[in-house]
């Protein structure tokens, strides 16, 4: 087993944890609720890996959610905007929480769409997320 397909294990059996994980915390906050807000709600790994987000998260940004988990948030970031998102993420890392912080979306038409983000890390069995809101 090469390190790279270890670490794809890894990776994999992580993500099935966390899908198990983020599936009991729905079904116990009520995951029609969660799904019918009007606010996009995301959670994505420290690197921005999308993991969960809802379905009005991912029509803001015009994807169906099944899309979506193929994106990064970087992929749907500006690059103008890396030096604030070093700064968002340094609050983050510092406070954990991040924002209000505007800024703006890439859309799959490639339009640009604002919006405001508030964030915070969401520890997950000892592993750190981060929940973002729209």
């Amino acid at each position: 087993l090469s390190s790279s397909s270890a670490a794809s294990d890894v990776y994999k059996r992580q993500d099935q944890k966390v899908y198990q994980l983020m599936k009991d915390i729905f079904d116990t906050l009520h995951k029609d609720l969660f799904e019918s807000l009007k606010m996009g709600l995301a959670i994505c790994d420290m690197d921005g890996v999308l993991l969960y987000v809802n379905a009005a998260y991912a029509d803001l940004v015009g994807y169906k959610v099944d899309e979506i988990y193929k994106l990064s948030y970087w992929d749907i970031t500006p690059k103008r905007y890396e030096e604030q998102e070093g700064v968002q993420i340094e609050k983050l890392t510092q406070f954990g929480e991040y924002g209000p912080y505007d800024k703006e979306y890439i859309h799959q038409d490639g339009t640009l769409i604002p919006v405001r983000l508030h964030g915070k890390i969401v520890d997950i069995d000892g592993i750190n997320y981060i929940w973002s809101s729209v």
